[in-house]
């Protein structure tokens, strides 16, 4: 079930894989479920949230979120690529982490504020 911590693999725009996070709550919002990616870290990039390999069993170096590139999804897209193979899920965020996830995404600076108020909206951040 696709959920708040929810995570997949899914090709970018550019060609590349990531692993992307729901940050969201779909079962409150199904038109509107907010995604995050992870990359690998570099010191140009965000600094809100900042991801160890113990942070996820898929991440295998100092990694962080993306939050400049968080994306909008309706669930049944996302349901539908599911269902097709064309996203593979992973093990889903711990608590832990989704906390982190969703501190970031309070404090960062460089998510789109469109995003920002659904997950106020549904008074996660």
């Amino acid at each position: 079930m696709i959920q708040l911590g929810f995570a997949f693999l899914h090709v970018d725009k550019s060609g590349f894989e990531h692993l992307r996070f729901v940050i969201s709550s779909p079962q409150v919002d199904p038109e509107n479920v907010v995604t995050v990616n992870i990359s690998t870290y570099e010191d140009r990039k965000d600094k809100s949230c900042i991801l160890e390999p113990e942070d996820h069993a898929f991440i295998r170096h100092r990694s962080c979120v993306m939050y400049d590139e968080a994306e909008i999804w309706p669930l049944a897209d996302l349901e539908s690529l599911l269902a097709r193979n064309l996203i593979q899920p992973h093990d889903p965020a711990s608590e832990k982490l989704i906390d982190k996830l969703l501190d970031g995404a309070y404090a960062t600076k460089r998510m789109p504020l469109k995003m920002k108020k659904i997950l106020a909206d549904q008074k996660i951040i």
